[in-house]
């Protein structure tokens, strides 16, 4: 994890780095921190802003959270996911990020689909890149306490 150290005028970034001996003990550690930030973020401001990568790297980490331990540790009416990145093909497509988040995560927890903000990967790039940006920027899922600034709505994850 990349975190900029405290306490300095000039910001300096601390690498924290784990190695797992396999997949599983990986995505298992993975569902658990993300499931730890979701916690954390909703004490703090009653939301927790979610955004997922595309591609097979995370699915195991999607899937582990749809198991019992991590989703029933999760408050998913408190939660909204967003995307870092889509192809651009509609979203029913095999090769949509959307898709795959849909089929292995979103459609097996108890998340609002209000709640869930896909890049419009069918849409003209530009426009799709402009949409989510402003997106992207408002407070929705962000809660009361302060989480949006100047730069945007914050993303815990």
């Amino acid at each position: 994890m990349l975190s900029p150290e405290r306490g300095s005028s000039r910001a300096r970034l601390v690498v924290d780095v784990s190695v797992y001996p396999d997949r599983e003990s990986w995505a298992r550690a993975a569902a658990d921190a993300v499931v730890d930030r979701a916690r954390e973020a909703i004490e703090a401001r009653d939301s927790f802003r979610l955004a997922l990568s595309g591609g097979d790297t995370p699915r195991p980490v999607f899937a582990r959270l749809t198991e019992g331990g991590c989703l029933s540790r999760m408050d998913w009416s408190r939660v909204s996911v967003f995307f870092v990145d889509e192809r651009c093909v509609p979203p029913e497509d095999a090769r949509s990020n959307y898709a795959m988040a849909r089929s292995v995560l979103l459609d097996h927890v108890p998340i609002a689909a209000a709640r869930v903000h896909r890049i419009h990967g069918e849409d003209d790039p530009e426009l799709a890149a402009a949409e989510y940006a402003r997106v992207l920027d408002t407070p929705e899922g962000g809660g009361e306490n302060g989480s949006h600034s100047a730069g945007g709505a914050r993303l815990d994850l």
